[in-house]
């Protein structure tokens, strides 16, 4: 067996656990967004160690998506730990005490090689790398010790090489490789422009939202802006607000979640009375039991007993768990359930909770919903999740393997 495929089955072995996991969690759900766009299904990850990855850049700069990346990750962090969370992108220069204080834990820090400069003085740009890795393998090794984050190193395919070094196999006892440390996360993006389709579907957009937006990277910025300027209008409504009460599980006053949970809320009030429900008809954090309160309670003919339960999935882990505890919770009270997940959170988890919807989907009892944040209107969950595979199915995965 030759060495290079040794080091392969070695690699191999040690992600196979975590990938099994994934694999189970997801079966027969159909095209997974993330790994079309990304190439892996592994950044939805929940566990206590940080994760390196190594994210290659496209070759067009149209398609850089860095920044898309980057909010994924955001949104993975929030769901699986639902914590303060730092941020910090390093490009153009890279000083000694960044090298020193660059971390994954708690973080989502960005290294952009190839937009880091060599300052004057310094060693040749070769050196510097080599000076880059050496610093890169410390913080690795004391990854051990850190809470769960992300350290993404975003580089061409030339950059990334000088990195990739520091998991070269060493040669152990009886001649048996080994590696010294866990393998990283590899990202990679499709250059093609359903990716910008894919960016409006997962924040609840129409493609006309985004504009003709020139690079991914401004459709992500608009998309963004798009999604938190309606979510603001929601929140600082004071008709709205009129029918609100202060969260009685304390969901809103967590500030990780706190905004996100309180707007959502909001829009689907809105959503309601524009429907048809009397504000007679609707309770606010409205408590149904001695330790249950319910976001919405909506009371109108057939309807009258409707938990309408808003569910932003932060600190949730696995969101499957989550929410299917509150389906049982509500419909063993004797209320039809409507769950509404934000259109980032369901798109990032289409998969998991595409199982989900499929448990449920004979039930009469239970609606998944998502908001279309163009129109206000709340949206079949499985609606949004067909959308979103049907984009994913039209990415072309297979030019990936082309590393050059």
């Amino acid at each position: 067996m030759s060495q290079r495929l040794e080091v392969k089955l070695e690699a191999r072995r040690l992600e196979e656990p975590q990938l099994r996991q994934i694999e189970v969690a997801v079966q027969e759900t159909g095209v997974d967004p993330l790994e079309a766009l990304f190439g892996t299904p592994r950044l939805r990850v929940y566990s206590e160690r940080p994760f390196l990855i190594l994210a290659r850049k496209p070759r067009d700069p149209r398609y850089d998506y860095i920044e898309l990346l980057k909010r994924v990750l955001r949104e993975v962090y929030r769901v699986s730990w639902r914590a303060p969370l730092y941020s910090q992108h390093i490009a153009r220069r890279l000083t000694e005490y960044q090298l020193a204080m660059m971390r994954a834990g708690m973080t989502i820090y960005v290294l952009d090689l190839d937009e880091l400069g060599v300052e004057e003085g310094s060693v040749d740009k070769i050196t510097a790398s080599s000076h880059l890795a050496r610093s890169l393998e410390d913080r690795v090794r004391e990854a051990y010790a850190q809470g769960f984050g992300f350290l993404v190193v975003y580089a061409s395919q030339p950059a990334l090489k000088a990195i990739e070094r520091i998991w070269e196999p060493r040669i152990g006892s009886r001649g048996m490789l080994y590696t010294r440390l866990p393998p990283p996360l590899e990202t990679s993006i499709v250059e093609d422009d359903t990716v910008f389709e894919m960016v409006a579907a997962m924040y609840g957009l129409s493609s006309d939202d985004l504009g003709e937006a020139s690079s991914l990277v401004d459709a992500v910025m608009m998309a963004e802006h798009r999604y938190y300027s309606y979510l603001e209008s929601m929140a600082s409504d004071p008709t709205l607000a009129l029918l609100a009460r202060p969260a009685g599980d304390e969901e809103e006053a967590r500030p990780e979640e706190g905004f996100m949970h309180y707007a959502f809320k909001m829009a689907v009030l809105s959503y309601l009375l524009e429907a048809g429900f009397d504000e007679s008809g609707l309770a606010v954090e409205e408590r149904v039991a001695s330790a249950v309160t319910v976001d919405i309670l909506a009371r109108r003919g057939w309807y009258s007993k409707l938990a309408v339960e808003v569910e932003t999935l932060y600190g949730s882990g696995n969101p499957v768990a989550r929410l299917s505890s509150v389906i049982r919770d509500r419909l063993a009270m004797g209320y039809r359930v409507w769950l509404v997940v934000p259109p980032l959170q369901a798109s990032i988890y289409a998969p998991h909770l595409r199982v989900l919807a499929g448990k449920y989907a004979g039930v009469e009892n239970v609606e998944i919903y998502t908001l279309d944040m163009s129109t206000g209107s709340l949206v079949p969950l499985k609606e949004h999740l067909d959308r979103l595979e049907r984009l994913a199915a039209k990415l072309p995965r297979a030019g990936l393997a082309d590393k050059g």
